[in-house]
């Protein structure tokens, strides 16, 4: 039997009219499962502290290293890199060693 491209679009259509017809309960089972959770005052605070600070100076080294890379003058240092690196690993490892 060889099935024409009309039958075809009826049996597509037939199925998307039985999904309509299906309740949609995806949404309310999703909205059931959500969870509450609340920061404390002292929380908020903290990262707004957190935030005011270390945003102007991070700001601040952003834009002038973006200057620097505009106009040429920005130089990679792979000994400061390394270093940084290397002091990241063992301070990393004292914490692990100290849990």
């Amino acid at each position: 039997m060889k099935i024409s491209r009309i039958q075809n679009q009826n049996i597509v259509n037939n199925i998307y009219k039985e999904n309509e017809k299906k309740p949609n309960n995806d949404k309310e089972e999703r909205i059931s499962k959500s969870v509450n959770i609340e920061i404390s005052d002292s929380a908020k605070k903290l990262t707004s502290r957190i935030n005011m600070m270390s945003n102007v100076d991070y700001s601040e080294k952003v834009e002038r290293i973006r200057k620097q890379i505009l106009e040429g003058a920005y130089k990679v240092e792979p000994e400061k890199i390394a270093e940084k690196i290397i002091s990241a690993m063992e301070k990393q490892k004292e914490s692990e060693i100290n849990e």
